[in-house]
C-alpha cells in the first residue's frame, strides 16, 4: 500500500523544515518523534496525498 509521510523539523530558532514523500508499507506506519541535539523531528503518515499536503500547509502557516 502507498502512504504519504510529512517529515517536519522544528529548531530552537523556530525554523521549520518540511518534506513530503511517498512510503510503501503493508500497514500505515506509526506517527513518531525523534529528539536530537539540533531539532525535534516528527513524522506523520497519511493515506492520501491531499491529506498530507493539507497538513504540511497548516504546519507552514504556523511556522511563519
Amino acid at each position: 500500500m502507498k502512504f504519504w509521510c510529512i517529515k517536519h523539523k522544528h529548531f530552537s530558532s523556530t525554523i521549520l523544515r518540511t518534506w513530503c514523500y511517498e512510503v510503501e508499507a503493508n500497514n500505515k506506519p506509526t506517527d513518531g518523534k525523534v529528539d536530537n541535539l539540533f531539532c525535534d523531528e516528527y513524522r506523520n503518515y497519511f493515506k492520501n496525498y491531499e491529506e498530507a499536503k493539507k497538513f504540511e500547509n497548516s504546519l507552514r502557516k504556523k511556522g511563519s
